[in-house]
C-alpha cells in the first residue's frame, strides 16, 4: 500500500499485513488508517 498526500509530502509505502492472514484490510481498519495518515499529511503542511 502506498500513500501520497501531496508534493510537499513524503510518499509512505506501508507494508501493513501478510496476505496469507488475510486479504484486506477491514472497513474499519481503512478509516482508521485514513485518520492517521490525513494527520500525518498535516502535520507536513
Amino acid at each position: 500500500m502506498h500513500y501520497f498526500a501531496g508534493d510537499d509530502v513524503p510518499v509512505l509505502l506501508l507494508a501493513l499485513i501478510d496476505k496469507g492472514e488475510r486479504a484486506n484490510l477491514s472497513k474499519a481498519e481503512r478509516n482508521a488508517l485514513r485518520v492517521e495518515l490525513e494527520e500525518y499529511a498535516d502535520d507536513y503542511m
